[in-house]
């Protein structure tokens, strides 16, 4: 990118983050949130579920700059993506505490029926 200084003339060349590879590119500041790093788009569009148009405009009150609905989009899909291993691990985890707990369930019913014939055979049942 050049720059000409309007008052002397001179022409400075500066060169762009390697990070910014869009015309048009939000970074880090406008995507997520200083505290934890919430995604702002997806707090506000999938937990507060406001619509697309509407999170546009939340991320331009604290920002000062409006995002198109498709970048919010993005966002959002992106934020899923950084999600996914740690819902694989919830879910993994579920899967065992389930297992464990329909373990659990039948060795009980087990027990009680066991109880409740040993009960019967005693009364003469």
């Amino acid at each position: 990118m050049n720059v000409c200084c309007s008052e002397c003339g001179t022409v400075t060349q500066g060169e762009f983050p390697s990070n910014v590879t869009q015309d048009v590119q939000y970074g880090s500041g406008i995507a997520a949130w200083p505290l934890e790093r919430p995604l702002i788009a997806t707090y506000a569009h999938v937990y507060q579920l406001l619509p697309l148009d509407r999170t546009t405009e939340l991320i331009e009150d604290i920002t000062k700059r409006r995002p198109s609905e498709g970048t919010v989009v993005n966002m959002v899909n992106d934020c899923a993506e950084m999600l996914a291993p740690v819902e694989a691990q919830i879910k993994a985890g579920v899967k065992v505490a389930l297992r464990g707990a329909i373990a659990s369930s039948v060795a009980f019913a087990q027990l009680e029926a066991e109880s409740f014939i040993q009960n019967q055979n005693c009364r003469g049942g």
